[in-house]
């Protein structure tokens, strides 16, 4: 697989590492554990471990033990949550395509929560939403290359594709997101 990465070469998500060269970023990461994807998001959005938000399984759709804490709306306190606790007046968007997404997000706390599918086409309503919103802060949630690697395997050619697939998409944004006038604060 090592020898599969070195001979992609420049010719894998060549717009992402142009950002990277612009840039700042970090390779290296850490999951938390259990490593399943609703703990994962969950940790991410709300800043916190599955010990506190109790999301433990993969395709939780509700804590499967007690938060430690909730809100009046009835969810552990989460990124969006917090931004609107201190900037109520924030439009705050949310578009993911894997649909567990949603239930990981205090959804009472964004102003645009919606499911896409960016392989029909429905990625251009995304980056209209996101060009007309104007919000503060935007999420897009793409479900590229996780579902290759599932499918056809981590390092595959598929697992490749489809991060090139994602190359484009992050270009689609960039572009429209400088010809909007939003790119000093992006």
């Amino acid at each position: 697989s090592s020898q599969s990465l070195r001979e992609t070469g420049d010719t894998l998500m060549p717009f992402y590492r142009s950002l990277m060269a612009r840039g700042s970023y970090a390779l290296h990461k850490r999951s938390v554990l259990p490593s399943s994807s609703a703990c994962n998001w969950a940790s991410l959005f709300m800043g916190a471990g599955p010990e506190q938000h109790g999301y433990n399984t993969w395709g939780s759709r509700q804590p499967d033990f007690p938060s430690d804490t909730l809100t009046e709306h009835g969810f552990f306190p989460d990124f969006y949550y917090q931004l609107k606790q201190r900037r109520p007046e924030a439009r705050v968007d949310h578009f993911y395509e894997w649909d567990g997404i949603h239930y990981v997000v205090d959804t009472l706390s964004v102003d645009h929560d919606q499911q896409f599918a960016a392989d029909k086409g429905e990625l251009t309503d995304v980056i209209g939403h996101l060009v007309s919103d104007k919000p503060l802060v935007t999420t897009i949630v793409f479900d590229h290359p996780d579902h290759e690697g599932h499918g056809s395997g981590w390092l595959s050619a598929d697992y490749f594709a489809a991060e090139n697939l994602m190359d484009s998409y992050l270009k689609q944004i960039y572009e429209a997101v400088e010809q909007a006038g939003m790119l000093d604060e992006t």
